[in-house]
């Protein structure tokens, strides 16, 4: 495991779940986003956390096979959407 502790995060930036139905559920806490570049810097560095994690757990050789597997997913995903999220902001 890659945290010694459980934290309970009182002002979380993003939360993802999938509900009963199986479809994804994603939180943005919109006050905590300052532009698109920001935002850039986050989905990297998420990106960077997963491929790590994905070779750690043995679901990856490694994590620049992880990485170029998450890159490639998520230029399809861009290009030719499965679904189109729904949603709006809350207060």
């Amino acid at each position: 495991m890659l945290f010694r502790k459980r934290h309970k995060l009182d002002d979380p930036l993003l939360v993802a779940f999938f509900d009963d139905e199986d479809a994804l559920n994603v939180m943005i806490d919109d006050k905590q986003v300052e532009d698109g570049h920001f935002a850039g810097r986050v989905l990297a560095d998420f990106a960077k956390h997963l491929s790590m994690m994905l070779h750690q757990t043995g679901k990856s050789e490694s994590e620049a096979s992880a990485l170029a597997s998450l890159r490639s997913a998520f230029d399809t995903e861009l290009n030719n959407p499965t679904d189109r999220p729904t949603g709006h902001l809350r207060d």
